[in-house]
């Protein structure tokens, strides 16, 4: 490290200072508002914390506050480390005239080695070379366009992880769009965890170039679109649908998430996991399985023959259950969920989706008349209406692009089953109002099968709307007969995505 203890030195010591104004010891050093708790990523901060760990990593004399200080540290120091192996990798590429990077050339290779930098870092790393020329492309990037994020690294404010993942949700964006997008971005990055950085990234990226992520998304929707088989650690399968169409991909899960919470209701599943029963219920939505099938035959398994042998009771032949409603069968997609801690229940669930009495999940035959929970987003009308490009938002995907906010909002006005909600915000974005829309184009007798766009899926819309535009909006109108309603066909060389204006009645 450059730094190793003299036999006079006591443990923790920084280096470069005497005893007069040494730093406290290392235990309380690294309790809450402690010097070490708060120092910078160092040589010297990982001297202290091996230290502070002592032989075999038993922290003797430390208490609760300064092992979490050192658990804290040690992830800086991990930080610290990745920026400092990518430095060393970015050392080794120059710039060319347009400051793009250029291979280093060596000349000691014996002829026939191939001095590619992919191959080096490859054979120093022990990767194979496309995840070498992606951690050298990485390497280059934190150094260059996306300095102020490779700073953060340095510092142990981000991990590895997260500083990748903000290079690649900004990876579409030119030079200057990135430049801005990261200085929105930076002061919101601390302390948050993979999930927000995620999120907080996309809306940085949207806000600068809304156009760049819509052509992004575009091109993944038809051509990186597939669904993957892999083999879990422990043995077991993983089954995912990537780069799907995003309204197809919310319906999917709110049908894995309703069968679920069926399947929890009928009580024939005792000791599963709510995940255990999505995972259920997503293979048997994918196999063709009806929930009378899987309940069924859930119940049959359960029943213990009797002890004189004559065959099963009355209780495995019990009826099943129905179905819920509004259930899309086979091919309904789950989302894929890369860490433990992402949100796993229905969109706008609230208490009134509970299940009804005697058990028998809302919404279904038999239950309460409510719909099961829908997928929600929320799109600013001024968007809608094409007025402004501001992003909508939903409670999974985190921020969505104002194009795409505009086709999940066409795709909802397809469904009669579609849920459209109002909410006024004042200047601060705080709800001061909120209502249900009564959509009368449901009145109409539906198109015929081949004349229209097909079905969209069932979501649940909220439009938000400010104080400001409010009063500033005219009167309602009478539509012009030339204009389209929601879920028309879209007109030749009219934008489809933009809904025009349309004053509805709000039931409060």
């Amino acid at each position: 490290m450059g730094w190793q203890p003299e036999r006079d030195s006591w443990p923790g010591e920084a280096p470069g200072h005497d005893g007069d104004d040494a730093v406290p010891a290392v235990p309380s050093g690294f309790a809450h508002d402690g010097p070490w708790a708060s120092a910078r990523p160092s040589a010297a901060l990982a001297a202290a914390l091996e230290a502070l760990a002592g032989p075999d990593d038993q922290y003797e004399g430390a208490d609760t506050d300064a092992r979490v200080g050192a658990a804290r540290q040690w992830d800086a120091i991990e930080s610290y480390a990745a920026a400092r192996k990518l430095g060393a990798l970015r050392s080794m590429t120059r710039e060319d005239a347009e400051g793009a990077p250029v291979l280093r050339r060596r000349a000691d290779l014996p002829e026939g080695w191939d001095d590619s930098l992919n191959y080096e870092v490859a054979g120093a790393l022990a990767m194979g070379p496309v995840s070498a020329g992606n951690l050298a492309a990485l390497a280059w990037a934190l150094g260059t366009r996306l300095a102020g994020t490779g700073r953060l690294l340095a510092e142990g404010t981000v991990t590895l992880a997260k500083a990748r993942l903000i290079t690649q949700v900004f990876e579409p964006l030119s030079v200057s769009e990135a430049a801005r997008a990261e200085a929105l971005l930076l002061p919101e990055l601390a302390g948050k965890n993979y999930f927000q950085v995620e999120r907080l990234a996309w809306r940085a990226a949207v806000a600068v170039a809304p156009d760049v992520a819509e052509r992004r998304r575009t091109a993944a929707e038809r051509t990186r679109a597939r669904v993957t088989v892999f083999r879990e650690e422990a043995g077991t399968v993983g089954l995912s649908g990537r780069d799907l169409p995003a309204a197809q991909a919310l319906s999917g899960h709110a049908n894995v998430l309703a069968r679920a919470s069926w399947y929890e209701t009928s009580g024939a599943f005792p000791g599963r996991s709510g995940s255990a029963l999505q995972a259920l219920a997503y293979l048997d939505l994918l196999n063709g399985v009806s929930a009378q099938e899987r309940v069924a035959f859930a119940r049959a398994a359960a029943v213990e023959p009797p002890d004189d042998g004559s065959g099963p009771g009355s209780a495995g032949g019990s009826d099943p259950a129905p179905a819920p409603s509004g259930e899309s069968g086979p091919g309904g997609l789950g989302a894929d969920d890369p860490e433990d801690d992402a949100p796993d229940l229905a969109e706008g669930a609230d208490a009134s989706d509970a299940p009804g009495a005697e058990g028998t999940p809302a919404g279904s035959p038999g239950g309460g008349s409510r719909q099961p929970a829908l997928p929600e987003i929320a799109v600013p009308l001024v968007t809608l209406l094409c007025q402004a490009e501001r992003p909508g938002d939903n409670r999974l995907l985190g921020a969505l692009d104002p194009a795409l906010a505009r086709e999940l909002a066409a795709a909802a006005a397809r469904s009669p089953a579609s849920r459209w909600e109002v909410t006024i915000v004042d200047q601060h974005g705080y709800a001061v109002g909120h209502g249900v829309a009564r959509d009368r184009s449901r009145r109409r007798q539906p198109p015929s099968p081949g004349t229209g766009p097909p079905p969209g899926p069932p979501l649940r819309v909220n439009i938000t709307v400010t104080e400001e535009n409010l009063r500033r909006r005219p009167a309602a109108q009478p539509r012009p007969a030339a204009q389209p309603r929601p879920g028309d066909p879209p007109q030749p060389g009219a934008p489809a995505t933009c809904l025009a204006a349309n004053p509805r009645r709000i039931r409060r």
